[in-house]
């Protein structure tokens, strides 16, 4: 995974001509893929859907590419080059078309491609220096310090998601990013999409297989994974090791035998909403899937299970944080630096998680002591305009839900933040996960809101995820920076401590625009939403930094939070496998409100909502502290940085 965002914003940057040159570059691919994406299976050879259709730039390309470009110019290359070597990054942020390429490869975990891009990165940020900020423009001087900070950050450590453990319990884990890429988030709109998904299937096994490679590495060097995340992971990739229950397709009788491998249903599932594609074509589609599954990809997850078993055999069931690793510590201290973009060591944000989580727990037992919230959960009744059957709703009535708190959110949110206008968002039902997937590209396709296949309980959860992941959140600001005429660092790019905590802060907004008045029981919500990640920050620190086990980690989060065993046990997992993570939503959030009652203090009866949301929002996707140190001369008039 790229440790830059993979949620970023809108695009329609054709034009600007801060990405021209970038454009230019590009352009010979991009006549490939127009013209790839015409030719249907019946026309292409085998090998053109086996093999990927681009290849990832290579060190001596990227030095060429690199040499002689004005600053503006050289800003863009090395974030192309860099996206470039992150293939399930450009399809997470639906950027392929303006890159040049198809959404037809998988990234790529070998140790000899890792080394490549490191090499890659350290020649960018040597090259960075050479040019004189000095004489740069006022907003070049901006990205140049994005830069400074995002390529400093990436040559100082591996990504995390595939350094730690090749498997984690963790979203964020390599085999749960091919999850996603295959199933969770992507979907097929047209014939070109549905070869790229064969194509990136028969990569799947050289994941599947490197990935259980590096687990068995770190089992003989003795740093093995905590049973804790390991239990976890057979959970996740045992359906799909399925090789017996094969069975006659009920969609196409005597054309395929179909099976009840994840992969292949999604596949499935897809084309039968397809009319376009015809019943011969499908058929070849899906029996080239088949082909894969069978003699590749299932094969792959039963080696890569079995590692897991036998890594599991001997992994610490006491001891999960990663500073039982040698070197851990320091290892954790730059994670966390890398998340949270500051020097706070782990007491201290320890300490800010759990005053976060004091606070608000004396909030929800106001308003729950005020409401009278019966302890049954499933009495708490129904959202206005969608009839539920009891208190868990079906996933169609969820997004339904999801698709009206839109349109209502949008109808109010313009007094405290003014985003785009114009941009289409589709409520879809997902596999396994939900959240916010921007899908903008060249504007032919809506960012999408992925509703989980298991829908949320009851109807109060869902203005939370809406303020939370749409608007005024986290769609609104990669919304905001992609609608700009800025460097493309800028407007693709993430730095953690906004990309994740403007969302939470989001949740206070919309509250502030009136969202959640009338509704106690949705204010509610909103209120466990931001307990959890205040809980999930010190679960994080605690265990990697203060000594916490497994148990006490597990009570002390379902405890703050109210969550039941199951889902505290899943969110302890989720930050054993990826340390440090889960700090970054607390401190930006935190962060955002210390930034914005300093400028309320400087300004008095002058400070007003939006433009102080312009100011942090308005030049793109920034590191926080390039925001704090502009937005008083933004306010004040006096310039741009």
């Amino acid at each position: 995974m790229s440790p830059t965002s993979q949620r970023t914003g809108n695009g329609t940057a054709r034009g600007r001509r801060s990405r021209r040159t970038l454009g230019l570059l590009c352009a010979a691919a991009a006549l490939a893929v127009v013209v790839g994406a015409i030719v249907s299976l019946r026309f292409c050879t085998r090998e053109e859907i086996l093999l990927p259709s681009w290849t990832p730039p290579t060190l001596r390309e990227a030095r060429v590419q690199l040499e002689g470009k004005t600053f503006e110019a050289f800003a863009d290359e090395a974030y192309r080059l860099h996206l470039l070597r992150h293939p399930q990054t450009i399809t997470a942020l639906g950027l392929a078309e303006e890159l040049g390429v198809r959404n037809d490869r998988l990234d790529d975990y070998s140790d000899e491609f890792r080394r490549t891009t490191q090499a890659i990165e350290q020649e960018i940020y040597r090259r960075l220096h050479a040019y004189d900020r000095e004489a740069l423009t006022p907003d070049e001087k901006v990205t140049y310090d994005a830069c400074e900070v995002l390529w400093s950050d990436l040559t100082a450590h591996e990504v995390p998601a595939v350094s730690l453990y090749p498997v984690s319990a963790s979203n964020d884990s390599p085999h749960m990013l091919l999850f996603a890429r295959l199933i969770a988030t992507w979907r097929l709109a047209e014939k070109q999409d549905v070869v790229d998904y064969i194509a990136c299937l028969h990569q799947a096994d050289q994941q599947i297989l490197e990935l259980r490679k590096r687990l068995l590495a770190l089992r003989d060097d003795g740093r093995l994974p905590p049973a804790a995340t390991l239990n976890q992971v057979l959970v996740q990739i045992a359906p799909f090791r399925i090789t017996e229950r094969w069975s006659r397709s009920e969609y196409l009788p005597e054309h395929i035998v179909a099976g009840h491998n994840p992969y292949f249903v999604a596949l499935r599932e897809q084309l039968l909403a397809m009319p376009e594609i015809g019943v011969s074509q499908r058929v070849a589609y899906l029996t080239e899937a088949r082909t894969a599954l069978e003699r590749e990809v299932i094969p792959a997850y039963e080696k890569l299970y079995e590692a897991v078993v036998a890594v599991l055999a001997k992994a610490p069931s006491t001891s999960i944080g990663i500073d039982q690793h040698p070197g851990g510590r320091e290892v954790y201290a730059g994670l966390l630096r890398h998340y949270t973009e500051g020097d706070l060591s782990p007491a201290a944000i320890h300490a800010a998680g759990q005053d976060a989580v004091q606070r608000l727990r004396k909030e929800i037992d106001g308003v729950e002591a005020e409401t009278r919230v019966p302890r049954n959960r499933d009495l708490l009744g129904t959202p206005s305009g969608v009839a539920w059957d009891g208190g868990a709703a079906s996933t169609e009535e969820v997004a339904a839900a999801c698709r009206a708190e839109i349109e209502r959110a949008w109808a109010v949110v313009f007094e405290v933040l003014d985003p785009p206008r114009n941009l289409a968002v589709e409520v879809i039902i997902g596999e396994g996960v939900g959240g916010y997937v921007p899908r903008f590209g060249d504007g032919s396709r809506p960012a999408l809101v992925v509703v989980p296949g298991e829908a949320p309980q009851g109807s109060l959860e869902v203005a939370a995820f809406v303020h939370r992941e749409i608007v005024p959140g986290r769609h609104a600001q990669v919304a905001t920076a992609r609608g700009l005429d800025t460097a493309a660092v800028r407007a693709w790019g993430g730095f953690p401590a906004l990309e994740e905590g403007w969302p939470g802060y989001a949740l206070d907004v919309a509250a502030e625009a009136g969202l959640y008045d009338g509704d106690p029981l949705a204010n509610l919500e909103r209120l466990r939403d931001r307990v959890r990640s205040a809980a999930l920050a010190v679960v994080d620190t605690g265990i990697h930094a203060l000594g916490w086990d497994y148990d006490r980690a597990v009570d002390y989060y379902a405890a703050a939070t109210q969550d039941d065993e199951g889902a505290s046990q899943v969110a302890v997992k989720g930050c054993i496998g990826s340390p440090g993570r889960a700090t970054a939503s607390l401190i930006g959030e935190t962060r955002l409100r210390a930034l914005r009652d300093a400028v309320g203090q400087t300004l008095g009866e002058a400070f007003h909502l939006i433009p102080f949301h312009a100011a942090v929002l308005g030049r793109g996707l920034l590191p926080l502290s390039i925001i704090e140190r502009d937005i008083g001369k933004i306010l004040a008039g006096s310039g741009r940085g």
